[in-house]
């Protein structure tokens, strides 16, 4: 009898080598185990973050330019729109002289028609006394300055022609006619420039708030008008 716990020993007989159990059970498991083997991760695409970056940074850019052009525009649109508006007042007004010029022209022309009734001589005779004392106290009185409406003064100035420039650009803007008077300043001779031609001191300064409330000028007064 044999002992079953001796290990066996290989047959010299078999033209087989002895190969043992354990590499026998390797080498019948095949490749299996080689896509258990660890293989290093794909690095990071660092090539689309970048890409992606650059689209979000081009998306941004996009959108701040066009609220900057956005705004930009508005403002443009706002300057016109008082452009607009104080060209449109300055017509009005305009207009509003002419026909109180041609008012008074034709109040003048009825009260010189003739066929107008004449005072009797008695009437005359009989208010001369009366009327003497107020003939001599009216001619008396000085003389009223010769005026021509009112105007707004928007400015004081040293020299002749920076007045001058001053006045034409402001007439360019607002559309209103402007002169340019020289004044005597404790002996120093100055220009002030005078815009508008208006019937009422009201219109004046209605109109000298508009001019103020624009930011074209820093200084808005009416004052008489004084005939070219």
């Amino acid at each position: 009898m044999t002992d079953p716990n001796q290990p066996q020993t290989p047959d010299s007989s078999s033209s087989k080598p002895y190969i043992s159990p354990k590499l026998r059970e390797k080498l019948e498991g095949g490749g299996g185990d080689e896509d258990d083997e660890w293989s290093p991760k794909s690095g990071l695409p660092i090539g689309g973050i970048v890409i992606a970056l650059l689209v979000v940074g081009a998306i941004v850019a996009g959108v701040i330019w066009s609220r900057s052009a956005s705004e930009k525009r508005k403002v443009q649109e706002a300057a016109q729109a008082r452009i607009d508006s104080l060209a449109t007042i300055a017509r009005e007004e305009s207009l509003a002289v002419a026909a109180h010029a041609d008012s008074a022209a034709r109040a003048d022309s009825a009260a010189t028609r003739p066929g107008q009734g004449r005072p009797s001589a008695s009437a005359t005779a009989g208010g001369a006394g009366s009327s003497g004392g107020a003939a001599s106290a009216g001619a008396a009185a000085p003389p009223a300055p010769a005026t021509d409406g009112f105007g707004v003064a928007i400015g004081t100035y040293m020299s002749e022609d920076r007045a001058n420039g001053e006045r034409d650009r402001l007439m360019g803007v607002t559309g209103l006619e402007g002169l340019v008077t020289p004044r005597d300043d404790g002996g120093t001779t100055v220009y002030r420039v005078i815009l508008g031609k208006f019937p009422s001191r009201a219109a004046a300064e209605r109109r000298g708030q508009a001019l103020m409330d624009s930011s074209l000028v820093r200084e808005a007064n009416v004052v008489a008008r004084p005939k070219s």
